[in-house]
């Protein structure tokens, strides 16, 4: 019974993450408004000079695994979880869990060039036994949807049934 107990709040906890980590990804933009990425200032070249094909900003990786690196740091431990939490409610330590993974939502929805660096991160995550259950369960989701999108096998054996289990029942939402 007791495992049971335990198995449903890591679910409630690991629902709770994705519930606040899509608040969190679209806290600042107003309700319906859909993302539009800001659009940069234009120069009009003057005719006698020649136009020269504008080239792509490079992708920033290090800043973006630098936070990738603090949030890892930051994460919730199960050390972490006060006994006098009530056991129907996710823990406030998760909190800034769901925060971190929707800013990690919106920076790869920016910049598609940082899936597979994303995809490192949920993987070392949903592997971190240090983690908090359902913060490694809603690694593993979203590393079970880029997966997926990419046509690349799960290795299961690589993860425990009881995140595998959990993970597979959490909704994943990019678009």
């Amino acid at each position: 019974m007791r495992s049971r107990i335990q198995n449903l709040f890591v679910l409630g906890a690991g629902v709770s993450l994705i519930l606040v980590g899509i608040w969190a990804s679209q806290h600042t933009r107003p309700s319906g408004a859909a993302f539009t990425p800001p659009s940069l200032p234009v120069e009009t070249p003057t005719p006698a000079a020649p136009v020269a094909a504008p080239q792509q900003p490079k992708p920033d990786s290090s800043k973006f695994e630098a936070k990738l690196s603090e949030t890892t740091a930051k994460m919730a431990r199960p050390s972490d979880i006060r006994p006098e939490a009530a056991l129907h409610d996710a823990p406030p330590e998760t909190t800034q869990d769901s925060e971190n993974f929707g800013d990690i939502m919106d920076e790869v929805k920016n910049n598609p060039a940082l899936v597979p660096t994303v995809m490192n991160f949920y993987e070392k995550c949903a592997q971190n036994n240090e983690v908090l259950a359902s913060s490694r369960a809603v690694c593993l989701a979203h590393l079970m949807y880029w997966m997926k999108k990419r046509n690349v096998p799960l290795d299961r054996t690589r993860y425990p049934r009881e995140i595998i289990s959990i993970a597979e029942k959490l909704p994943v939402q990019w678009e």
